[in-house]
């Protein structure tokens, strides 16, 4: 192997990718398209450097040593639950301010079927971004 390709097996590519989740109930089968982040490597050679750009990523965005992990872990797993939706847009409203104020990993079973999964995407759609925007707006003044 000459040294150009070692040198793209090496690396490492940060992506968001279009997932088609899929959920067949007893009523009914749906499908929806959800957005993910991802890191895609072209040999196993490349996961050193995934892994140093992953936790470089999280050291870029924490101002102390302990800000790279979460202030909260929420587990959002429904397990057969069901709710109609004015508890799912109250729930969504305050998950969101959570997600606003503080550094918080959402753990979900992604199953489309499974009402806070729902939740949790659609924060990461709406909220996450605008976080987002206003943590690197305020690291550019500083």
């Amino acid at each position: 192997m000459d040294a150009e390709n070692v040198r793209r097996s090496n690396q490492c590519f940060s992506e968001n990718v279009s997932i088609l989740v899929s959920s067949e109930s007893s009523r009914r089968a749906h499908s929806e398209v959800q957005i993910c982040p991802a890191v895609l490597l072209p040999s196993q050679q490349a996961i050193p450097n995934a892994v140093k750009h992953i936790y470089n990523g999280l050291a870029a965005k924490a101002t102390q040593v302990d800000q790279g992990m979460p202030d909260l872990i929420i587990p959002l797993i429904a397990t057969g639950n069901t709710f109609d939706l004015e508890k799912r847009r109250k729930v969504e409203k305050g998950l969101s301010r959570i997600v606003e104020e503080c550094g918080v990993w959402m753990i979900t079973s992604g199953e489309y079927c499974d009402p806070l999964a729902i939740v949790a995407s659609s924060i990461t759609r709406k909220v996450l971004p605008n976080v987002s925007l206003h943590a690197r707006t305020t690291d550019e003044r500083n």
